[in-house]
């Protein structure tokens, strides 16, 4: 015996096939649900120091920018993989040097966040503007131990399920930049510069710790 349903008009139709229209619109609203576009502010303030590769002095490097009271709204995608980060705001000022620094997402990062530890890794891909040349400044962030041409240095995590707690997300990486467009003196051409930077303050959210 077949397995289908009678409508009223008299017409049968399978009912495998409804079955199978409702898994359809189960999955769409599955996909759809997790896709959803979560909002989200770091508010706080950025230190971004910068040194001669091999001359690293985080104490007094050779220039820094300090930008105070921020903040900087972003939105993360939830999807299968990963959570996809993007923002279109510009970190812009001038440095402790007087030059003028921006800084930028170049495109979308990725998020690794667990809510119940409040461990947080950002994978950034930073554009950067010094001496009106731009710099591409790829940056992973994080809440716990991270090392680069300054040496070790740990974060801090959110406490657990706590979106106001404070957190600090460091992180450093290593680019070939023009000596004069970073004011070094005595040098010439590309050189190696190491970055660091250190986001302090706290996330708000419409919707969970990423």
């Amino acid at each position: 015996m077949e397995d289908r349903i009678v409508t009223k008009t008299g017409k049968s139709v399978f009912r495998g096939a409804t079955l199978t229209a409702s898994l359809l619109v189960l999955v769409v609203g599955l996909i759809v649900a997790d896709t959803a576009t979560r909002q989200h502010k770091f508010v706080g303030q950025l230190r971004i120091i910068c040194d001669q590769q091999g001359q690293e002095n985080p104490a007094n490097p050779a220039d820094a920018l300090l930008l105070t009271n921020i903040v900087i709204p972003f939105n993360v995608v939830d999807l299968a993989t990963s959570n996809q980060v993007s923002s279109s705001f510009s970190w812009d000022g001038s440095s402790a040097k007087k030059r003028t620094f921006s800084w930028h997402l170049a495109g979308p990062g990725t998020a690794d966040a667990n809510p119940v530890t409040g461990k947080i890794s950002l994978n950034l891909p930073f554009e950067a503007t010094f001496g009106g040349k731009k710099y591409r400044v790829p940056l992973v962030l994080t809440t716990e131990s991270s090392t680069d041409g300054y040496g070790s240095a740990n974060g801090t995590r959110a406490s657990a399920n706590q979106l106001g707690s404070r957190v600090v997300l460091i992180g450093g990486t290593t680019i070939q930049g023009d000596a004069k467009d970073f004011g070094l003196e005595g040098l010439h051409g590309k050189v190696p510069l190491s970055f660091r930077i250190i986001c302090d303050g706290h996330f708000e959210s419409t919707g969970g710790l990423f």
